[in-house]
């Protein structure tokens, strides 16, 4: 006969199986934050552009695209590495990321107000998808 102490440790290792899924899920909207973020650059790339070979005044009174370019790129840069951090402290990786792209956002609406609406999308987009993976990491780190 089967004992009953058989299935509650099958039912603990599945309840582990699905937390593994969801720590891993964490990680990846981290890296999927990332490339949506570097995405976003196509479009400052495109303005960069316009200025340098169209010598648009209408631009100039705004940030300049290169400093967009170069921001969006780094931003991309420091959230793939709270990736590969979240290999070994995933909760305090994803708050970190969350924390530094909401400072560097910040210090974009400072420079130009503009930036708060400009992207908006992904901005949100990156936004939840960071907050999704605070939330995933949070509930693998509370004990079964």
């Amino acid at each position: 006969m089967i004992s009953p102490n058989v299935f509650q440790q099958l039912r603990a290792a599945q309840l582990r199986a699905v937390h593994e899924h969801e720590l891993l899920s964490g990680r990846d909207w981290i890296v999927i934050s990332a490339g949506v973020h570097v995405l976003a650059t196509v479009y400052p790339v495109f303005l960069w552009i316009h200025v340098w070979r169209l010598h648009s005044p209408s631009l100039n009174q705004h940030l300049h695209p290169a400093v967009n370019v170069g921001i969006n790129l780094l931003t991309g840069l420091v959230l793939v590495a709270f990736w590969w951090r979240a290999h070994l402290a995933p909760f305090r990786s994803a708050v970190a990321a969350l924390l530094v792209y909401l400072a560097l956002q910040g210090v974009l609406a400072s420079l130009d107000p503009q930036q708060l609406v400009s992207g908006a999308t992904f901005k949100a987009i990156i936004l939840l998808g960071l907050i999704q993976a605070v939330a995933v990491s949070y509930r693998r780190r509370t004990p079964l």
